[in-house]
């Protein structure tokens, strides 16, 4: 894996808010809500957290049509069950879902504020000034463009030595001259935090 991505797990509850807010807009808890509608606390629970469909999926004549639990819910609310579980949501029964996702360093440290995104814009124009400059060679200048995504994807070491044509342990050596080389350059235009001391 390259070494400038993270992976993260990132783990998504998927809930029906349309039911729950109307739950919420009368002052009702779950459990109070249920009472009133005259079913089970865990029925509803399990239709806000989206547990079962709210859809018959058993073979017969009521297959594809609303539950008996979803029309008493539906009628109670006064609305319509195709309001409350739109088409996206019939077939969900899923309580939780977990997602990989690879984020490039530069996103993790992002900046946060109006102010931070300016300083942030001012120092990636420094840094492409300073990699355009004489500080660089053609080489280190294509490894470092080619690494950070300046132009493009960003590429992993073995891609870059498939590309010039040497090894992935060499596009390393020139990969950390250039990055102390660049460093050095910055620090001179006076971009804070090029030095090491970040």
């Amino acid at each position: 894996m390259d070494d400038n991505v993270k992976t993260f797990r990132i783990t998504a509850k998927l809930r029906n808010n349309r039911l729950i807010k109307l739950r919420e807009a009368l002052g009702l808890s779950c459990p109070q809500a249920a009472a009133k509608i005259g079913i089970q606390y865990t029925e509803l629970n399990r239709l806000e957290g989206l547990k079962v469909s709210p859809i018959n999926h058993r073979r017969g004549r009521e297959y594809g049509t609303w539950t008996k639990t979803a029309k008493k819910v539906a009628a109670w609310y006064k609305a319509a069950p195709e309001w409350i579980w739109p088409d996206e949501v019939h077939y969900v029964r899923l309580t939780e879902t977990n997602i990989e996702i690879d984020l490039p360093q530069v996103w993790l440290d992002a900046p946060r504020t109006p102010e931070q995104l300016m300083a942030s814009a001012e120092e990636v124009a420094k840094m492409e000034e300073a990699i355009a400059s004489d500080a660089l060679t053609d080489r280190e200048r294509i490894v470092l463009q080619m690494r950070s995504g300046l132009e493009g994807e960003p590429k992993k070491l073995d891609d870059i030595g498939r590309i010039l044509g040497v090894s992935r342990e060499r596009i390393r050596q020139i990969d950390l001259t250039a990055q102390a080389k660049l460093r050095a350059r910055l620090a001179k235009m006076g971009v804070e935090g090029q030095d090491g001391d970040r």
